[in-house]
């Protein structure tokens, strides 16, 4: 039991504010990713990542200072220093969450799988940064940064909002860290260790407000290209209240309490932006919009043997899916004049588009001649590979940018 205990407070799981501070941008991420709509899957990923991540960090951490903080007042009580733990079984807890960490990326795709070895190099190397780099919040601000690994899981690596929601969690953390660093500003001297409170003695206070100033600045840019609605800048308002509240602390010597108010702060942001979202997440949820509704495709579970989706109204006549076609049929004759051009889209990828509009095709084809016409930003993958084309097809935006 005095084991296990010990092994609870190694992984810090008795203080599980560092998981929030990891777990908020991951979730940050997940949501503007996916504008709201993702998978439970994805978001059970997020959260069981960021403990097992955090944990594994906190491992390596204490293996790596276990000569350092025997000799300060707050870390003398960790399992390492105070021989409640060996550094072989503590080397055999970071393995084992390695084990686990990797089983839970067995789950994602490949480009997460390298995004997410790299990261991991970064924090094991991370506790060593203090002792030849100058700046080691600089280092965890880019390293403890879960925004590029969740946009490779939603396959969102592309999308021109990472990069901005990437640096302002990085200004965030060399933020607060470098809060949490004044606490441990005269042992960190001691010792002989690097901290950005060491590094920038009275400018300390100024420099940590540029980059707060920094974190709502690119935070209103990943707002704007987003298109994220008003409810998300009301959230960075009163972000900022929370950042003025923090130095008002600071310049009390409160720098702990400060530390923690950040954590507060950037939670009502995620909740603003979860709550004010005007994703559908639902057909139900179609109504509140007052569209005409075509119509509702049920899913297609597993197809008849030697059948194409892409036919399905054809070879599949009977089914609910070819009647739910016949269905969106009637309503289009029904509401628009024929002979009319339809297109059929929507705002994230793999949604069926080209499934509807073909078999809709084929069913608008009964009556007269239909062009169909596939203009896919991507590469229109359904069409090549269900036609045996000579060459791969483009899709819309090479031809338009030429590559």
């Amino acid at each position: 039991m005095n084991k296990a205990l010990a092994i609870f407070e190694l992984m810090r799981l008795d203080k599980p504010i560092g998981i929030y501070l990891l777990l908020w941008p991951a979730l940050l991420a997940l949501v503007i990713s996916t504008n709201g709509d993702f998978e439970y899957a994805d978001l059970l990923i997020v959260i069981s990542g960021s403990i097992l991540v955090r944990s594994a960090g906190c491992v390596i951490n204490d293996i790596w200072d276990k000569d350092l903080d025997g000799g300060v007042e707050r870390t003398k009580s960790r399992p390492i220093p105070s021989k409640k733990l060996s550094i072989s079984e503590s080397w055999s807890v970071f393995a084992i969450l390695g084990v686990l960490s990797l089983m839970l990326l067995s789950l994602t795709n490949t480009n997460t799988i390298y995004v997410s070895i790299c990261f991991g190099l970064m924090i094991v190397i991370y506790p060593l940064t203090k002792r030849f780099f100058i700046g080691p919040q600089i280092f965890l601000g880019l390293t403890f940064n879960p925004t590029i690994i969740v946009y490779a899981m939603t396959n969102e690596l592309n999308n021109p909002t990472m990069i901005f929601l990437y640096f302002a969690i990085a200004a965030k953390t060399i933020a607060f860290d470098s809060f949490y660093g004044l606490c441990d500003k005269d042992d960190d001297k001691k010792l002989g260790i690097n901290s950005t409170p060491l590094w920038w003695g009275s400018k300390t206070l100024s420099i940590i407000a540029i980059l707060q100033f920094t974190v709502i600045s690119l935070l209103l840019i990943v707002g704007l290209k987003a298109g994220l609605p008003f409810a998300w800048h009301i959230g960075i308002i009163l972000l900022s209240g929370f950042y003025f509240y923090q130095h008002r602390l600071a310049s009390q010597k409160n720098f702990l309490l400060a530390f923690l108010i950040s954590f507060f702060g950037i939670y009502g942001l995620l909740y603003f932006r979860e709550m004010n979202s005007s994703v559908i997440k639902s057909p139900e949820a179609i109504d509140s919009l007052n569209i005409p509704q075509v119509g509702i495709l049920p899913r297609v579970e597993n197809l008849k043997r030697g059948y194409h989706i892409l036919q399905m109204f054809v070879e599949d006549g009977s089914s609910s899916f070819a009647e739910a076609i016949r269905s969106s049929r009637a309503t289009i004759e029904s509401k628009f004049e024929k002979n009319k051009s339809y297109m059929v889209t929507s705002s994230n990828p793999s949604e069926g588009k080209t499934t509807f509009a073909f078999n809709l095709a084929l069913s608008l084809e009964k009556a007269s001649k239909v062009l169909f016409i596939e203009a896919d930003i991507r590469r229109p993958s359904v069409l090549n590979g269900f036609y045996q084309f000579d060459r791969e097809i483009l899709g819309l935006g090479e031809i338009i940018t030429g590559s």
